[in-house]
């Protein structure tokens, strides 16, 4: 064991990872207009339908990177582990800013969402 936990150091590179992609990549800025508006992206030359795949399959990666990192902390493989953690993303996502109808979020609001929820409940325990 180092000084940071190797959580930690995945959750901050895939952190930075989706942030630069979504900040500064036309991938990124089309990822958004699809959650926005699906015709604009149709009319700038784009296919929408791609980077509405492409961004169910890059969630569905995080997942799986999420599911591994939590099932090292937990040195066991168990198909409920992760039960009820579900309700806390939507919550942190949520809390972050993001909206329900799309379009509007960051990664980095999202994190400071998942910070007050972890604070509140540290603080109610």
């Amino acid at each position: 064991g180092g000084f940071l936990p190797s959580i930690f150091l995945v959750a901050v590179l895939v952190i930075a990872a989706g942030w630069f992609v979504l900040r500064f990549t036309v991938f990124g800025r089309m990822i958004f207009a699809v959650g926005t508006n699906d015709e604009a992206v149709r009319l700038s030359g784009h296919n929408p339908d791609f980077y509405k795949v492409a961004a169910f399959t890059i969630s569905g990666l995080t997942a799986g990177i999420a599911a591994m990192v939590y099932l090292l902390r937990l040195n066991i493989g168990s198909p409920i582990a992760g039960v009820g953690y579900e309700l806390n993303a939507i919550a942190a996502v949520i809390i972050g800013g993001t909206s329900l109808s799309g379009g509007k979020g960051s990664i980095v609001g999202t994190l400071v969402g998942a910070c007050i929820l972890q604070v509140l409940s540290t603080g109610l325990q």
